[in-house]
């Protein structure tokens, strides 16, 4: 058996750890990454909600008015016959408020007007539609819509702009004050849609907005800029 030789020190196991210093330094980095990773997530996150609400507001804000635009267009003026008088394709009109008679998605073959009104409500912008209950003129519609649609998106204009504008056969605005009168809804012969729309969350979102002028060719006014 081999022995160690007296007075031979045994071979040493050092294992002494971090210091207080290094376990600071190293409790110290590893805030301050913790710190940089968190901030870049949330700048992160703050990014694609921003564009997640700008892709919102922006697809809100076509989807309206491409509708809107759709109604008008095919808009029409009710004739007269031997039981009703002729009535104007404009049933009423404010500033943020139109309803009008309309064609729209109606049948080639059987064609019957629709009753469509547009209209802000609790700052978003409501469709309704009354089909009409007759086979032919003179037309009849419920006191109920027959459908009703919110559009997503808060309405948010700037200043006093009107959703509407209603102009002339010389693109001149017919001003609507409380309401257009039955002479001045006879006028309109296009009408100008202002949509500024913001997603309902976040507050902060910016708004999406879209102008069109759009002509109303089935009113029986020839348009001086067609």
């Amino acid at each position: 058996m081999r022995q160690r030789a007296a007075g031979t020190p045994a071979a040493a196991h050092h294992d002494a750890g971090l210091s207080l210093v290094e376990l600071l330094v190293s409790i110290m980095l590893s805030a301050l990454l913790l710190v940089l990773v968190g901030t870049t997530f949330v700048q992160v996150v703050r990014n694609t909600g921003t564009v997640t609400a700008a892709r919102e507001g922006a697809g809100s804000a076509s989807s309206i008015v491409t509708e809107l635009s759709k109604v008008i267009r095919s808009a029409s003026t009710i004739p007269a016959t031997s039981l009703a008088a002729a009535q104007p394709a404009v049933v009423s009109a404010t500033d943020n408020a139109l309803t009008v008679y309309s064609y729209v998605d109606t049948s080639p073959t059987v064609p019957k007007p629709t009753k469509v009104e547009f209209a802000i409500v609790a700052g978003q912008i409501v469709e309704k539609r009354w089909a009409t209950t007759s086979t032919k003129s003179p037309w009849v519609f419920p006191s109920t819509p027959t459908s009703t649609v919110t559009y997503p998106g808060i309405h948010a204009p700037i200043g006093s702009t009107p959703l509407f504008t209603y102009l002339d056969a010389t693109d001149t605005p017919v001003s609507p004050g409380a309401g257009l009168s039955e002479t001045q809804r006879a006028l309109v012969a296009s009408i100008t849609v202002s949509v500024r729309i913001r997603p309902a969350t976040p507050a902060t979102a910016k708004p999406v907005e879209i102008v069109n002028t759009v002509g109303m060719p089935n009113v029986g006014i020839e348009r001086a800029t067609p």
